[in-house]
């Protein structure tokens, strides 16, 4: 079933008074020396007084395609690591373009008849390191504004809600000192504290599915503490995302919190639908929705508390807690159904829909220097879900009900999660191995005028052994790995 769901939500003075034609802009990046294409660059479309309309990267084939675009005065930005970054004015766009092939050139620096090629980049064999510049820290609030300077590739960052993604949806995980953290973690850090940026693009199998890797290194202060606010709030629409931020440092420990709540509340939601049925008998029955006014509601809320011990190149230690909650008392809808075949059979529609759900967790991590170049680190993280979601549907024709569904399904889950890993740095090359241990409780109950209780108890092994290095200049990535996975259900 398709559903086309459209909201307006108006910000400060902008008012929308009508559908503008849109247009798309294309083109292709290559390097200016031997005009190779350029995969992974930073596309990004800005006004003039440099507000963030739309941003992608490059593929492979170093194209990019900017769509939905409406007619305007705009400024394209191509930039990449190691490449001076290129402009593109567009005056009075108003159809789409095909770009000419775009050259990017190295990015050096002359000094008295000697260049000198300045980068801040250093590529090893399983991991690229980025050290941001003075210039880059000043710039940035956050550990993510920093990433837009940084023009790290493959990443895509959304500025006005400080989101990270990656191309094609891939999994990007993020760590700070090599402890696994979560976006708002990343969000409550000062640029000044950040050393480098481990940039993992092709992580091994000890990071899971991940796609990317991005490892905060950071120093930390033996004495003092930070606190930073962050206030988005619409003044003419209930629209908002709110975030506080805080530590204490001394000596070896450090105690930190993150605090952040959003929140929504529409009165102007509506939806339109088609929607085909097809019987036994070879009938159909093809429907239009026509939605009216419904309303929508929804916040979110996260807390995040962290003390840690470290002592550098020897030993860290955190113990965090965490706190996820949503609540959507209201994504409700109601409209009129059509029979395209026969309009004059009409329906009244109400659909209306509850969620709200709570996410505690503890997480202990534990990583430990040994001599020889040898690590190890433990970690064990413990969870619990509860979700609670309903759903109510209804048709009728002149007060007379046609359909009826009313569902509820309640779920509970508790999670155990344990790994060791062992690491040996071998010159320029590393092998390691690890084990991971993951035990969940699933009790899910469902009421649709019956109840239904369903048991679920699941376990998971896997075991890995992975070496990255090179050979003289080859790049060389070698792992295996044994999974096991038990599932036992009941009633």
């Amino acid at each position: 079933m398709k559903r086309i769901i459209t909201m307006i939500i108006l910000l400060s003075s902008v008012v929308l008074t009508g559908i503008a034609q849109t247009v798309e802009i294309r083109g292709t990046v290559k390097e200016a020396k031997n005009e190779e294409v350029l995969e992974f660059v930073n596309v990004m479309l800005q006004t003039a007084d440099s507000v963030f309309i739309s941003g992608i990267t490059t593929d492979e084939k170093g194209k990019f395609r900017l769509s939905s675009i409406h007619p305007g005065n705009y400024i394209l930005v191509i930039s990449s690591m190691g490449y001076t970054t290129h402009y593109v004015t567009l005056d009075g766009l108003s159809q789409s373009i095909s770009l000419d092939d775009i050259l990017l050139e190295d990015s050096s620096l002359s000094l008295e008849g000697i260049t000198v090629t300045a980068s801040n980049l250093t590529s090893r064999s399983d991991k690229k390191i980025v050290f941001p510049s003075e210039r880059q820290i000043e710039l940035s609030t956050n550990g993510v504004n920093l990433l837009q300077q940084l023009m790290l590739p493959k990443l895509q960052i959304n500025p006005l809600f400080n989101e990270l993604s990656l191309p094609g949806g891939g999994e990007l995980q993020l760590r700070i000192n090599g402890a696994k953290v979560e976006l708002q973690d990343i969000l409550a850090l000062q640029p000044a504290e950040i050393i480098r940026i481990e940039y993992h693009d092709n992580p091994g199998l000890r990071y899971g599915n991940a796609g990317v890797v991005l490892d905060y290194i950071v120093r930390r202060p033996e004495t003092g503490g930070s606190f930073g606010i962050d206030l988005n709030d619409s003044p003419v629409t209930a629209w908002g995302n709110n975030f506080i931020n805080g530590k204490i440092n001394h000596k070896k420990s450090e105690l930190s919190m993150n605090y952040g709540i959003s929140h929504r509340d529409f009165y102007r939601v509506y939806r339109n639908n088609e929607e085909k049925f097809m019987f036994e008998d070879g009938s159909t029955l093809q429907r239009k929705e026509e939605g009216g006014h419904g309303h929508a509601q929804m916040s979110w809320q996260h807390l995040n508390a962290t003390y840690s011990f470290n002592e550098p190149d020897k030993m860290l230690f955190n113990a965090t807690v965490r706190y996820y909650n949503n609540n959507q008392p209201h994504f409700d809808y109601k409209g009129t159904l059509y029979n395209i075949a026969n309009p004059d059979d009409q329906v009244y529609m109400i659909d209306n829909s509850a969620e709200k759900w709570h996410r505690p967790a503890l997480d202990l991590y534990y990583k430990q220097s040994l001599p020889h170049d040898q690590t190890i680190v433990l970690n064990a993280v413990g969870t619990y879900n509860y979700t609670n979601s309903e759903h109510f549907y209804q048709e009728s024709r002149e007060n007379i009900l046609l359909t009826d569904v009313n569902n509820l399904v309640i779920g509970k889950k508790y999670s155990i999660i344990g790994e060791g890993i062992y690491e040996k740095k071998l010159e320029s090359n590393r092998v390691s191995g690890g084990i991971r241990y993951t035990h969940s409780f699933s009790d899910n109950e469902y009421r649709n005028g019956h109840n239904y209780i369903t048991k679920m108890d699941q376990s998971e092994i896997f075991i890995y052994g992975e070496f990255t290095g090179k050979i003289k200049k080859t790049g060389l990535y070698a792992g295996s790995g044994y999974d096991t996975f038990l599932v036992r259900t009941g009633k």
